[in-house]
């Protein structure tokens, strides 16, 4: 009985960015996003999560805030998103659906430094935060999520 052939490893072409649409930070705390769209007009994000870890126990204030001492570790694997809002569940009365809800995939470091790199060189007209974003992102990616120097690593947050 002849034997099958091995099965074929699944190859993911990076879409080649054509335009960018924004480059942010999350209000999670630090995590970064950029947005482009590719030589076919689909819309797609870059997304660097980041990772902290508690420390000490949180604190209540007399106004109700909880104060809790976190420390960044880094950033997690970077993740790319198709933000077609045709891939994504539809908005109900009830939920709005974002990019973060659309069909996504990890992706390696050196490929969101390929993407990066043509975000950086296709940047322009960035608000001065939009390019400190920018900065701060590929400063991440460089580092392969780990935390750049002259990042603050330990801060107080702040919660309701």
């Amino acid at each position: 009985m002849p034997e099958s052939p091995p099965p074929r490893a699944i190859v993911h072409m990076l879409p080649h960015v054509k335009k960018v649409v924004s480059v942010e930070m999350i209000r999670d705390g630090g995590s970064y996003a950029a947005k482009f769209e590719s030589d076919g007009g689909d819309s797609h994000m870059l997304f660097t999560e980041i990772e902290f870890v508690d420390c000490g126990q949180e604190q209540k204030d007399d106004h109700g805030i909880i104060s809790q001492e976190r420390e960044l570790v880094g950033f997690r694997q970077p993740i790319l998103f198709n933000c077609d809002p045709a891939m994504r569940p539809q908005n109900t009365k009830t939920a709005i659906y974002s990019c973060f809800s659309g069909p996504n995939r990890s992706i390696t470091w050196n490929q969101a430094r390929q993407i990066m790199g043509e975000v950086a060189n296709l940047a322009q007209d960035l608000s001065s935060s939009s390019a400190e974003w920018l900065r701060q992102m590929m400063a991440v990616i460089e580092e392969d999520g780990y935390p750049p120097p002259g990042i603050e690593r330990r801060r107080i947050w702040r919660r309701l």
